[in-house]
């Protein structure tokens, strides 16, 4: 158990909290009203489940333990600390005119794809219209990106999504997440935002190194 008082500044965190989606919010102020409620006289049936499917059922969620195993673990694996691509742009062609000379091109990319950031494995959105010298472009640049990647030892990004829970919770939230996501490796934090630099400017490590200190 938890003290009313402590109990009430988590809530209020949690309430305050924008990056909380609606389902796990409901979760996680089920769980605090569990850490400051003690334990019923009488025992029911369900109260042999774990705390987290406790939780679902404060949350408003009905069922057998095996019905609602599928719904708790969506609503935590989507809060697993991991990273997540951005969510693809409008399609914009990575194309340049010929005439006005260099202009962007504006007709909707029909090929579309993701290219990682050699250096941190972060990955962005390319595409390319059905305009054959753009998409020539197009395939060139993604090789590239591909081919650095490699040889600078393919490095994963990191955790840039997820990891609500874990600013409220102190313990078992690991354990958690770990049930849910079996690529989960405890420890994962999101790290906050570094300045974004230009993956097409970064083809290769040599190229990075080469580069004036201030481009880094």
């Amino acid at each position: 158990m938890i003290a009313s008082a402590r109990a009430g500044e988590v809530r209020a965190r949690i309430f305050a909290d924008a990056d909380f989606k609606p389902d796990l919010k409901l979760f996680a102020l089920a769980v605090v009203h569990l850490l400051e409620s003690p334990p019923p006289q009488k025992v029911k049936e369900f109260r042999k489940e774990s705390w987290a499917y406790r939780a679902l059922r404060l949350a408003g969620h009905t069922g057998t333990t095996e019905e609602l195993t599928r719904k708790l673990r969506w609503i935590v694996r989507d809060d697993v600390p991991k990273y997540r691509l951005p969510k693809e742009p409008e399609r914009v062609c990575v194309g340049v005119m010929l005439r006005p000379a260099g202009a962007p091109c504006a007709r909707r990319a029909t090929h579309v794809s993701t290219r990682p950031n050699p250096l941190t494995g972060e990955r962005d959105w390319i595409g390319a219209c059905s305009n054959a010298r753009h998409f020539q472009a197009y395939e060139s640049a993604r090789q590239e990106s591909w081919t650095a990647w490699r040889a600078n030892g393919e490095p994963a990004p990191k955790p840039n999504s997820g990891g609500v829970l874990l600013r409220h919770f102190e313990r078992g939230i690991e354990p958690l997440y770990a049930w849910a996501d079996r690529e989960y490796t405890r420890g994962d934090v999101v790290t906050p935002p570094v300045m974004e630099r230009d993956i097409a400017g970064v083809v290769s490590l040599a190229d990075y190194r080469r580069a004036p200190e201030e481009a880094r």
